[in-house]
């Protein structure tokens, strides 16, 4: 099973990326590369979403769940706009290396 910090700390790498709009590092640093740069801004554009970093309390609904590759992990997350949850949620891959661990942006999309 993935550790909990290990999630924590890939899902807060993501988050912060994501509320600087900092989508050409999210992409470049994405193994799968699903969406685009592009289909990131659209997409938070068009929900009408000013993301913001959750408070620390916000990680204890962190959803993690196996997949059949046992390297991969996928962990849903509540996104945050104007320090507010939201009905928006985070889904990605998450792949333990060992050291550290790599991820994927698979959708964002309302529950």
């Amino acid at each position: 099973m993935l550790e909990f910090h290990k999630a924590k700390e890939v899902t807060e790498r993501v988050l912060r990326m994501l509320v600087e709009r900092d989508y050409d590092s999210l992409y470049r640093n994405d193994v799968d590369k699903i969406l685009t740069p592009y289909n990131v801004e659209d997409g938070l554009k068009e929900y009408k979403l000013n993301l913001t970093m959750p408070p620390e309390h916000a990680y204890n609904n962190l959803y993690i769940y196996e997949t059949e590759d046992d390297q991969m992990w996928c962990v849903d997350f509540d996104l945050w706009s104007h320090s507010e949850q939201t009905d928006y949620k985070l889904k990605l891959a998450v792949y333990d290396r060992g050291e550290y661990c790599d991820y994927s942006v698979l959708d964002i999309r309302m529950l």
